[in-house]
């Protein structure tokens, strides 16, 4: 599952100056392994908590470790709060998705 455009994650991901590579005008759109690797993103956020409680590292999925986000150690870990939920933390995750995307920031590791 991703974010479609109508997704609260997709507007941080357009407020930080990314573009979602996704483009289905739903919140939430279902998508296989094969679309991802022919969108094949500069930079890729998974969400952890109770729907993900241990999302698995780009690097470690067989099908997916030849992106370019996970060649390039682009992948970000966020929590699911952090960028789904509106309120005061969109405005923080906004900030640091920001500085993420256009920074290296040392630990990919965002709201933990």
């Amino acid at each position: 599952l991703v974010a479609g455009t109508q997704n609260i994650a997709s507007e941080i991901i357009k407020i930080a100056g990314g573009r979602n590579a996704i483009t289905v005008a739903k919140k939430i759109v279902r998508i296989n392994e094969e679309e991802i690797i022919r969108l094949d993103p500069d930079a890729y956020i998974m969400q952890q908590g109770p729907m993900n409680p241990n999302p698995v590292p780009l690097g470690e999925r067989p099908n997916l470790k030849i992106l370019k986000a996970a060649q390039n150690e682009r992948t970000l870990i966020v929590k699911e709060e952090f960028f789904s939920r509106p309120g005061p933390m969109a405005i923080d995750a906004c900030d640091t998705l920001e500085k993420w995307l256009h920074t290296k920031i040392e630990k990919d590791t965002a709201g933990n």
